[in-house]
């Protein structure tokens, strides 16, 4: 029992120092987010709020699967000590419960996340500017005049990554806004890298070939919906076909 014990100490530990340092991490992100308001507004950049949300939400997950962990061990240390059938295990089972704290959070994060890269594309197209140069950190706009301005300051602080783009490109379409929207997405592709899983991979090129259709390009809509099929067979949709069958009607009529 006691060796039972001083294992699940020790490992206890290890967990809550990744706990301290997440938190932490939080702590000191938040706090260089606030200072960064120079101009009179919330925070510094248009894509601070976007990407201090972003990490907020990854750390959150990890301090989900890790309580999820540290529950998990104290039950393996009763069951080891007072037996699997024991009729004492569910009143020696008091820890917290990780698991309560999966579903609505996670979805309060996601929103959260899903709205913040609104407010990026509400930016875009508010102010005219350009979504690569956004993609790689600096702001890139016109004045009233029709100058174009462009500010580097702390351009590798706020270079995004696939996912990003990809993201930020999903709520563009789902605004309606799909050349813009295949901007993202392009963005996403230039971006693709070891990290980035097959599933978001063929999900990019599924909704880039969406995007052309919207615009009215079909052949390239073909294109992207066959890389999205050999990643992903199931992405061959009847939605798809439907849209392509759609628009070669119309055209044909339209002659």
């Amino acid at each position: 029992m006691i060796e039972s014990l001083s294992e699940y100490l020790g490992s206890e530990d290890v967990l809550n120092s990744r706990l301290r340092r997440l938190t932490n991490k939080s702590l000191i992100l938040n706090s260089n987010a606030l200072k960064g308001d120079t101009e009179g507004s919330l925070l510094g950049h248009p894509l601070d709020v976007y990407l201090l949300i972003r990490r907020m939400a990854i750390d959150w997950k990890e301090v989900k699967d890790l309580l999820r962990t540290k529950d998990q061990r104290l039950r393996d240390v009763q069951m080891r000590q007072i037996g699997g059938h024991s009729n004492h295990t569910n009143e020696l089972n008091v820890t917290f419960d990780s698991q309560s704290m999966s579903s609505s959070h996670e979805i309060i994060t996601n929103k959260e996340l899903k709205d913040t890269a609104f407010g990026v594309i509400s930016l875009v197209s508010t102010y005219d500017l350009d979504i690569k140069s956004l993609a790689n950190g600096f702001i890139r706009s016109k004045t009233s005049s029709g100058a174009e301005v462009t500010s580097h300051q702390n351009q590798y602080k706020y270079a995004l990554n696939a996912f990003d783009c990809y993201l930020i490109g999903k709520q563009t379409f789902d605004n309606k806004e799909y050349l813009n929207a295949k901007q993202w997405l392009i963005e996403a592709v230039d971006r693709l890298d070891d990290v980035t899983s097959d599933e978001i991979i063929a999900d990019i090129f599924n909704y880039l070939s969406f995007c052309e259709l919207k615009i009215g390009k079909p052949s390239e809509a073909q294109k992207y919906k066959r890389l999205s099929v050999a990643i992903k067979p199931d992405n061959e949709t009847n939605e798809f076909i439907s849209e392509i069958k759609v628009f070669n009607d119309t055209n044909t009529t339209s002659y």
